[in-house]
């Protein structure tokens, strides 16, 4: 049985290039517990792919991700279930995804930003997330082949003022 653990989570983007499908930002996560420390902030950088068929793909093709792999993953998502086989299959060159209700991501922490070490965290893994264009919120499945599989994030919209933080609490089961 796995212990599930949550804790608040802050992204921001801080960056969004829609012509180069790249994005990226900060993640903020509090309530961290580590060997001599109780409820600390770990705060990481991120760079993330926004599967648009233009410049990325289902495919991962990086970070120890196979077909088999990425195929698992995205499956997770119910709005992925509807266009499976043509993604997959074709790389999805036939498929209109700038219509979508969904925008299916990739999101790498690239290093940690805040001081004090991050415990026994890391970041040797990424996320497959999908977002809903309707409201903006996030389920994401963090994958690295040293920790539990499919770890969920599930993110909602909180809007603070024009900076457009995106902030939730976070279960990881």
């Amino acid at each position: 049985s796995r212990k599930e653990e949550s804790w608040k989570l802050l992204v921001t983007i801080e960056e969004c290039d829609y012509k180069r499908g790249y994005l990226n930002g900060t993640m903020h996560a509090d309530g961290f517990h580590s060997a001599g420390q109780e409820d600390h902030q770990v705060v990481t950088f991120w760079e993330g792919e926004i599967v648009d068929i233009v410049n990325h793909s289902f495919l991962t093709s990086k970070w120890g991700a196979s077909q088999e792999i990425d195929r698992s993953y995205w499956l997770k998502f119910p709005p992925f279930f509807e266009i499976s086989d043509m993604a997959m299959e074709t790389e999805g060159r036939k498929l209109d995804l700038a219509s979508h209700p969904y925008i299916f991501i990739r999101l790498k922490e690239k290093h940690f930003i805040s001081e004090e070490a991050a415990g026994n965290l890391t970041i040797a893994g990424f996320y497959y997330m999908c977002i809903s264009r309707s409201t903006g919120n996030i389920i994401g499945y963090y994958c690295d082949p040293n920790s539990n599989p499919y770890q969920k994030v599930r993110l909602q919209v909180v809007w603070e003022g024009s900076a457009g933080h995106t902030s939730a609490c976070c279960d990881v089961a």
